[in-house]
C-alpha cells in the first residue's frame, strides 16, 4: 500500500467450511488485478499536486482504489483497468514519530 494509513470500506465475513475452489481463487485475482491498477494510478498521480496517497479498499467482494486529496476538486479517473476509485478528502497528512 502507498498511503499513509487505510480504512477498509467493507469487511468479508466468512463461515467456516463455506468455501469452494471459485471462493478462493476469485477474490486473490481480485487482489492481484487491482495491486496493478493501483500501480498504474500511482504512476498517473505522482506529483499531482494535492494528491496524498493511493491505497486499496475492500469493496464487497472485490477492490477498489482508492486516493487520498488533501481537498476537494482533485480530479482523478472514476476506473482504472476495471477498478473502480474513490476519492477521499483527508487534508494534508503527515507522519508522526511512534513514541
Amino acid at each position: 500500500m502507498t498511503t499513509h494509513g487505510s480504512v477498509d470500506r467493507h469487511d468479508a465475513h466468512e463461515v467456516a467450511g463455506t468455501h469452494d475452489a471459485r471462493s478462493i481463487v476469485a477474490p486473490h485475482d481480485a487482489l492481484v488485478a487491482a495491486r496493478h491498477a493501483q500501480e498504474r494510478l500511482c504512476a498517473a498521480l505522482r506529483g499531482r499536486p494535492g494528491v496524498c496517497g493511493v491505497g486499496l479498499a475492500r469493496r464487497g467482494d472485490g477492490y477498489a482504489l482508492r486516493v487520498n486529496v488533501v481537498h476537494p476538486g482533485v480530479r482523478v479517473p472514476a476506473v482504472v483497468e476495471g477498478v473502480p476509485v474513490e476519492v477521499r478528502t483527508t487534508g494534508r497528512l503527515t507522519a508522526h514519530p511512534a513514541r
